[in-house]
């Protein structure tokens, strides 16, 4: 009988390491399939953290887009609106320029007229104690003078419309220049 219980024993403790190893084999296994659903759970964890910030930092990047194009749609029409008022001023300066050429023209004219009938005066036999006579020799001079003013007047006039002309020009220019600078 004794050699039945060894037997028995020796059965047993075979059975129990068998047991055992199958326990731990099982705890590995389990260990291995956690550790791997944990790797799979976590990357997707972070899969979706990730996606998320992308997101997020895609709606901020649009938005900061969106202000950026407001802001310089506020400086195009604010540049805009300056330009006009300074062409406006531009236009109102040669309209003006221009209403005193058409004056200074008429004024030559009229001088004209009366350098005619002064010389007509003056052409005619006077006394020398003709006082007429002597007064319109001095208009005639004085008449002279003032023509030449009115003509120096009328090129300083066409100068300052042509350099009006150039600034605004440059001026133009120059709004070009930095609308091509702004982003």
């Amino acid at each position: 009988m004794r050699g039945s219980v060894s037997s028995f024993e020796s059965k047993q403790e075979n059975l129990l390491e068998i047991i055992t190893m199958l326990i731990n084999k099982s705890i590995l296994i389990t260990a291995v399939i956690a550790f791997f659903l944990g790797a799979a759970t976590a990357g997707k964890l972070v899969g979706d953290a990730k996606d998320r910030r992308a997101e997020q930092l895609a709606a901020e990047q649009q938005a900061q887009q969106v202000a950026f194009k407001d802001e310089v749609r506020r400086i195009e029409q604010n540049n805009a609106k300056r330009l006009a008022d300074a062409l406006a001023e531009r236009d109102k300066a040669l309209a003006v320029a221009s209403a005193d050429h058409a004056r200074v023209d008429q004024l030559r004219k009229q001088s004209d007229q009366l350098a005619a009938k002064l010389a007509r005066l003056s052409a005619a036999p006077a006394d020398p104690g003709n006082l007429d006579a002597i007064r319109a020799g001095r208009c005639e001079r004085l008449l002279a003078e003032a023509t030449e003013l009115l003509g120096e007047g009328t090129g300083l006039s066409s100068e300052g419309g042509q350099l009006s002309a150039k600034l605004s020009a440059d001026r133009d220019a120059l709004a070009k220049i930095l609308r091509a600078q702004q982003p």
